[in-house]
């Protein structure tokens, strides 16, 4: 090992002991530079024995003080081992560095990798939520524009403005929105966003109306009519479905309701006959059909029951017989009264007429039976051939069953499946077509129950 002699501090008398090691070596004095040289001497370690001496300028008086040197020995590196084999079991323990060593390099910090062009297509697409939003938010600038300057148009706030509206002007300057604006800007901003709203909200026009056709505006109509034409009437009406439409319509002012020499009349609880003692005019009794009470009806109606009964012989049906037709204003009061006396008064009323509230007394009605050869009750028609063929063909000529079963809210009486009524072909047609069960329904008028 080679030897390096530096300065020994603590041997001069001139400078002031610097650390607590030195103070204590400066107290040993000499004895303790000279144990420590021995020590290392004892030790083998190649010291060299001599000490340099250094004379310092001490105080800067120029006086040299001597100062004695202690040899220091040089680590090489064949000598790495632990300082601990080297020292000798007297000697004082090592004086741990004045100064602490460094502290370790930090770890290098990781590398954040470069995007690829895998990951920039993500990012690309994370970025349009934000065009989005920044397309959102500009159209509701826009709609927020555009209303402002739709309420401006809609609440005028000059004449100016006003007039502008009555003749449809579809320009709009910053002086006709008012020129109480905050700045020019905002003006600009008010007439961009108000350019393409009209100055008038357009409203839808008028769904077109279609002219309800008045059958009094016909010639054809109110010609058949004057004549008392009843069928003509109807057939220049379009037939009994249009009739019967325009009638309920209030298309026909001028058909009167309450005659009772028209097929359409009806005769109820609630429309007596005007006048209550009415007798139509000409009666006959139908060819070749039976009368039980020698009775006929109004001539139109006896040749319509005529065709009738003949179209059931033919079909095989049997014959039918008329057990009651046209009845009088007295004979239907005494009719009507001898049933108060049987039933009474409540349940007369619902299987006869008061006199002058009679469907009989138009000579329009009848009441027909079953005859093979004998003649049947009326309760017996209903279950005979005659009966069912009545049901399905009588509409056919003219006729329908006018009390129905069920009916009796509407009429005011109990089922009368013989009770037979004339309304002509067409009327009668309209009326099994459309579904109908009474009168009062087909012609659009209220029920009837009671007087």
């Amino acid at each position: 090992m080679g030897q390096v002699t530096v300065p020994d501090p603590h041997a001069s008398a001139a400078r002031a002991p610097l650390t607590r090691r030195a103070l204590r070596e400066a107290r040993e004095g000499e004895h303790g530079v000279s144990a420590t040289a021995a020590a290392i001497t004892a030790a083998g370690t190649g010291t060299d024995s001599a000490a340099a001496t250094i004379a310092p300028d001490v105080g800067g008086t120029g006086e040299r003080v001597p100062a004695t040197t202690v040899p220091l020995p040089t680590l090489t590196a064949d000598m790495a081992r632990p300082a601990d084999v080297h020292r000798p079991a007297d000697a004082a323990a090592p004086h741990p560095p004045i100064f602490k060593a460094p502290p370790p390099p930090l770890p290098p910090a990781p590398l954040v990798p470069l995007l690829s062009d895998e990951s920039a297509p993500r990012h690309a697409r994370k970025a349009k939520p934000l065009a989005r939003l920044a397309l959102v938010a500009a159209s509701l600038v826009l709609a927020v524009a555009t209303t402002s300057g739709a309420l401006a148009v809609l609440n005028p706030a000059s004449d100016q403005h006003t007039d502008q509206h009555a003749t449809g002007s579809a320009d709009i300057t910053a002086s006709t929105l008012g020129a109480n604006a905050p700045d020019d800007a905002s003006s600009r901003t008010s007439s961009t966003s108000t350019a393409d709203v009209p100055t008038q909200i357009p409203t839808p026009p008028p769904a077109p109306v279609t002219a309800a056709v008045d059958l009094c505006d016909k010639p054809a109509f109110t010609a058949a009519l004057t004549a008392h034409d009843d069928a003509a009437a109807i057939a220049a009406a379009g037939g009994g479905a249009d009739f019967r439409q325009a009638v309920v319509g209030g298309q026909a002012p001028c058909v009167p309701m309450d005659d009772p020499t028209r097929l359409w009349i009806v005769v109820d609880k609630q429309r007596p006959l005007q006048p209550l003692q009415y007798a139509p005019t000409p009666r006959a009794v139908p060819d070749g059909v039976r009368s039980l009470d020698g009775a006929g009806l109004r001539t139109d109606a006896a040749a319509a029951l005529t065709r009738m009964v003949a179209a059931a012989r033919t079909a095989g049906a049997g014959q039918i017989a008329m057990n009651s037709g046209y009845r009088s204003y007295k004979t239907q009061h005494g009719n009507y009264y001898r049933q108060v006396e049987v039933r009474g008064t409540k349940d007369a009323d619902l299987v006869s007429a008061r006199p002058g509230f009679s469907e009989h007394q138009t000579g329009l009605a009848t009441d027909v039976v079953a005859c093979d050869p004998h003649c049947g009750t009326l309760d017996q028609l209903a279950a005979t051939a005659q009966g069912r063929w009545i049901v399905a063909h009588a509409w056919q000529y003219g006729w329908i069953v006018r009390y129905e079963q069920g009916q009796t809210p509407e009429t005011g009486y109990l089922p009368e499946p013989w009770h037979l009524r004339y309304i002509g072909v067409d009327l009668a047609e309209a009326y099994h077509d459309g579904g109908f069960h009474s009168l009062e329904q087909f012609m659009g008028l209220p029920a009837a129950p009671g007087y």
